[in-house]
Parts: C-alpha cells; structure tokens; sequence
C-alpha cells in the first residue's frame, strides 16, 4: 500500500474516531431527554465539551498528516502551498462547529416522536458531517502530495540554475477524457521557473442550461449582477500562486524542466465528450448553481435519503 493510501486511510478512521465520542454522547441524551430540543441539548456543557474537543482533535490529525503528505514528496517548509493548505483546514474546522450544529437540529426535527429513530437519526447526522470532513482532508491531502513533488522539482531546477543552466518549466497534462479544461490548457506552456502559470479564464459550460443570477448570495458567489445569464464555470482555486500543479485536488499533472524557450505555447487538447457521454450531473452544473438553490437542494436531498433510511429500516423490522 502506497504512503498516500496509508494517509488517506488514517485521516478516514482518525476523524471518525475523534467524532466517535461526540456522536455517542449526542445519541444517549436523545433518548435520555425525550422533551428538550436540540438546541437545549447542544447547549449542555457536556455536549459542547465533546463537540470542541472531537473537532479539535480531528483537526490536529488532519493538519499533522498534511505535514506528512509534504514532507513525504521532499517539499520544504513554510511553502505557501502548504501554509495555503494548513489554513483551509483550520477554516474548514471552524465552519464544522456550526454546520455540525445546524445537522443536529435537522435531523432531530425530521423525526417527529421521541425514540431510538431520532437518537440514530442525530447519530447519523453526525457522521455525515465526519465524512464531509474526511473529503475536505482528502483533498488537502492530495494537494500536498502533488504539490510538494512541484516544489521539490523546482527546488533542483533552482540548483541547476545557479550551476550555470537556463531552465524553465513545463506542464504537463495526461490529457484524459476526465482531464479538467485548465489542465488541458496548460499542457505544453513553458514559463520561466519562478514564473506562475497561467490562472485561465471562466469556460463557457456546454450543453449547460440557462440559468440566471437571482439572489445577492447568488451575485456574490458569480460576482454577476441578478439577471445576469449563468453560463461560465470557474478556474479552480490556486493555493498560493500556480508554479505548478496541482491545478485542483486529484491533478495529476506535473512540471518537467526544459531549457527556456523549448516550448511553443498550449498543446492541442482531445476534444471533451459529446453530451450524450455525460449522463450524470457534473461538477460545473454544481457550481454555476446560485446559493440559495444548492442549499435547498442540499437540504431537500439529505432528508429524502433520511426518509428512506427510515423506511429501509421498518421493512427490515430493525
């Protein structure tokens, strides 16, 4: 098993672990105190002590595996990537209080009767907020990976330079049909070698529907007036400045030092898919939804699947 799988695994069982305690504790006062709200039960000392110290000890692993990632790929300390990095997670952690709050009322609502099905519905909540956060680690996770092999190849481009060599950077994409369109932007660009890349420009979304910016969380999040046609999708988010890849978490493109001047611009990319090739709901389609539409989406999906959680179980008779 390879060092990243080892991680990936370790960050998993680690924050379910860390939350564990939290969960069962949140469960037992469910059934324990049949009348109070949720609200009342997350205010309890007890609750929130095992609230902060579950976040606070899946947040030390996260940041400390991170660490490891990075220094497994021979990148160097105090990189802005890293540090970029690092940052996002202690962000990630204090919004994880309140949307853990948030999930706890919700699905203590959603089960109308006092019972065992409203303490497992609260125990559920919760480790779905545990894997949302296993998903934010795990793609820091792949990020430090991919960008401590950029930095530790830009570190020997450097030692060559100062030995006399002319070298810059070139970027290289696998161009596969899942490869991003940034990615395939970029392939074969060479840029000196502490030059950035270049960030790219919003994509217009084929076979996208129209839609438009209604609402000011909408006008926020696409920096377009209410509206505005909804048609672009957005360069992914670069940690610190773009010297390289990753280009997003799960890039798998990489640099390679050429002798300054060895390349001539983008290379032609594989042209995407048809639509009919993409029957399922894309990343782009997510993003180009306005605010207030995903989260009631969101909403409405989570507790369509508690509804048949709860009907799954009395077929089942459990």
């Amino acid at each position: 098993m390879s060092l990243p799988d080892r991680l990936r695994i370790q960050l998993s069982a680690g924050i379910h672990a860390a939350l564990a305690a939290f969960g069962h504790h949140m469960a037992l006062l469910t059934r324990a105190l049949p009348q109070s709200a949720a609200d009342e039960l997350l205010s309890r000392p007890d609750a929130s002590g095992h609230l902060r110290s579950g976040l606070s000890s899946a947040q030390q692993l996260a940041s400390a595996l991170v660490r490891q990632a990075w220094e497994a790929g021979s990148g160097p300390p105090g990189s802005p990537v890293l540090e970029q990095l690092l940052a996002d997670i202690s962000d990630a952690y204090v919004l994880a209080a309140s949307r853990m709050r948030t999930a706890i009322r919700d699905a203590h609502a959603s089960v109308p009767s006092a019972g065992p099905e409203r303490a497992a519905a609260v125990a559920d909540a919760i480790r779905a907020q545990a894997d949302r956060l296993v998903a934010s680690g795990r793609a820091a996770l792949s990020v430090a990976s991919s960008g401590s092999r950029t930095a530790s190849v830009l570190e020997e481009g450097l030692r060559r330079q100062q030995a006399g060599e002319h070298l810059g950077k070139m970027w290289v994409s696998l161009l596969k049909p899942t490869t991003c369109r940034w990615c395939r932007a970029l392939h074969g660009t060479v840029v000196p070698l502490g030059a950035e890349f270049d960030h790219g420009e919003p994509h217009e979304t084929p076979h996208h529907k129209l839609r438009h910016v209604r609402t000011p969380a909408g006008e926020r999040h696409f920096h377009r007036q209410i509206g505005a046609p909804i048609i672009f999708s957005y360069p992914p988010k670069v940690w610190g400045q773009l010297l390289g890849p990753p280009r997003h978490p799960g890039c798998e493109c990489r640099i390679e030092l050429v002798p300054l001047g060895a390349g001539t611009g983008p290379v032609q990319a594989l042209p995407l898919a048809p639509e009919h090739e993409h029957p399922f709901v894309r990343a782009s389609d997510i993003a180009a939804l306005p605010d207030a539409q995903y989260h009631s989406l969101l909403s409405f999906i989570t507790a369509a699947v508690h509804e048949l959680r709860l009907v799954l179980r009395r077929i089942l008779g459990l």
